[in-house]
């Protein structure tokens, strides 16, 4: 009841979101030259695209949690998911003078078995999750190990003001869990990008986690496997 009750409401917000972001671009277009209605035409696209985006990541979760769909499993060169996410992220990266580092450890040639698209948003949602709480000036590393014959464990590690708390760790992929202040100074953080990350990787039926690695930095991690047959059997 509660997953169609989301999803239906999440819905019904897609037309009228739409609606304030073509006014809006047509008040902005007309009047260009009022420097305060600019300025005020930009808060509120700003602000649409914002709810936009938590609209989607609604629906998003609602379908994962509610079984909807069924995961495409195929094997895929994973370096090519991350760089095309590092591509699309270039503009936060350069806005905080942020640097990636990719340490693959030779894994770079291996194939990864599972939901293309979805693995490509829990990518995308750990690699945002970085850039927006890591500080100006930062380094983020990502790195791809093989941990199995089998099985990789790829990790985003990124600058955190303090350790988190255990139970923060706990709690931190719970859909609307919000956490410490300090990692939610800007309010921007509603605790759907890593319930997106728990619900697709328990589709997967892989493992999944964050943990402080010292007392600066967290790691968030996820596992794939590289080999078919047991993928499949594991699944079975």
């Amino acid at each position: 009841m509660r997953r169609e009750f989301i999803a239906n409401v999440s819905h019904d917000f897609k037309t009228p979101l739409t609606l304030i972001r073509a006014y809006t671009e047509a008040m902005l277009e007309q009047h260009e030259s009022d420097a305060e209605l600019k300025e005020s035409c930009e808060i509120i696209l700003k602000e649409d695209d914002r709810m936009t985006s938590l609209v989607t990541q609604l629906l998003q979760l609602s379908k994962l949690e509610g079984g909807v769909g069924q995961l495409e499993m195929t094997l895929f060169p994973i370096d090519e998911a991350i760089h095309e996410i590092l591509h699309n992220s270039k503009i936060l990266q350069q806005a905080k003078n942020i640097t990636i580092a990719l340490e693959t450890n030779g894994s770079e040639d291996h194939l990864v078995y599972g939901d293309y698209a979805k693995i490509q948003q829990v990518l995308h949602n750990l690699i945002e999750n970085a850039l927006k709480y890591s500080p100006e000036n930062d380094i983020i590393t990502i790195t791809s190990v093989n941990i199995a014959p089998s099985k990789y464990r790829f990790s985003i590690v990124n600058t955190t003001s303090h350790p988190l708390s255990d139970e923060a760790l706990a709690d931190i992929f719970i859909s609307f869990h919000r956490l410490d202040k300090a990692r939610t100074a800007d309010g921007k953080n509603f605790g759907l990008g890593l319930a997106i990350v728990k619900a697709v990787m328990e589709l997967h039926h892989q493992a999944y986690g964050a943990y402080n690695k010292d007392d600066t930095h967290i790691c968030f991690y996820f596992e794939l496997d590289a080999d078919t047959e047991e993928s499949d059997s594991d699944q079975d």
